[in-house]
């Protein structure tokens, strides 16, 4: 029996250029404001160092990945980003809940504000807010997992 789809399992490095391609369509796509183009050096500065997982199709294909890294007293979810064509269908919250099963808590997070079903998918479990920002160009929630 083939396992349940998607396959979620932590990333190797051969996945990373398919992360990579992810967080740039995901970040144009939610960052409207920041007109950078994300490439290879930029997922590789965002998540050197980083624990990483994936979420992968029956054919082997990543929609999503969620990376990692742990400070003195908790960890922090630094990346979460699905593929575009794959999001509203799940991935993001069973790759959250095979992270958040990987690491423990504490954990804490950062979101724009303005990204209210990021908003709400880590409200679903059990984040709150413990601290806001106004920055310009765009507002940011920190949230926290006790």
């Amino acid at each position: 029996m083939p396992p349940s789809w998607p396959l979620l399992r932590p990333a190797c490095e051969a996945d990373r250029p398919a992360c990579a391609q992810i967080y740039r369509e995901a970040r144009r796509a939610a960052f409207h404001w920041d007109p950078r183009e994300y490439d290879l050096a930029e997922f590789a500065g965002s998540s050197y160092g980083e624990k990483l997982w994936v979420a992968e199709d029956e054919e082997g294909g990543i929609l999503a990945f969620a990376s990692v890294w742990e400070a003195p007293d908790y960890w922090f979810l630094h990346n979460l980003f699905v593929s575009p064509a794959h999001q509203q269908k799940g991935i993001g919250r069973a790759l959250l809940v095979h992270v958040l099963a990987a690491i423990g808590r504490p954990v804490e997070l950062k979101t724009d504000a303005p990204n209210l079903v990021a908003k709400r998918l880590y409200e679903g479990f059990g984040f709150q807010v413990v601290e806001e920002s106004a920055s310009d160009p765009v507002s940011w929630l920190k949230m926290r997992l006790a």
